[in-house]
């Protein structure tokens, strides 16, 4: 009768560690990637279909900034979409999307760039971020976590 009991529970706790490492091989399965801040201006990075990108700005410093729009290029130099200017003050953070509708296949190279006013000189009192987002899900491909600030 000893046995019979172990083995079930032995079975019982192999499945529910097969099923938690399951979840975790699939909820965890995406690439690491990095979109490189300098300033206010992003590396490139490449949407494909069903995906979109996020960009924040957080304003850490002690007076209000300006965003004076930003805008949205893409490889060829030409600008895909445009942000409105907002201002932000202390602890403020505004963010803006981009959702292009692309076809099948297609892929398109991107970047951001952001204008900031109220910046003093040496000092960088705004955190600019960007991730890029699966539009059916919302989950993100590449984001906070990756991202590495540059000031220069």
């Amino acid at each position: 009768m000893k046995t019979r009991i172990r083995s079930t529970k032995l079975l019982a706790m192999a499945m529910a560690v097969g099923m938690m490492a399951t979840g975790w091989a699939i909820w965890g399965a995406r690439p690491a990637a990095a979109i490189i801040i300098v300033n206010t201006k992003t590396g490139m990075f490449t949407l494909a279909p069903g995906q979109a990108a996020r960009s924040h700005v957080v304003n850490t410093g002690e007076v209000g900034i300006i965003i004076n729009g930003g805008k949205v290029v893409g490889s060829d130099g030409a600008t895909l979409a445009e942000f409105p200017e907002r201002r932000l003050e202390p602890g403020q953070a505004a963010s803006f999307e981009f959702a292009p509708r692309l076809a099948a296949g297609e892929l398109l190279p991107a970047r951001v760039e952001l204008r900031v006013e109220g910046a003093s000189s040496g000092t960088t009192p705004f955190i600019p971020t960007l991730e890029v987002f699966d539009t059916a899900t919302g989950r993100t491909s590449a984001g906070q976590d990756f991202i590495i600030i540059v000031n220069t």
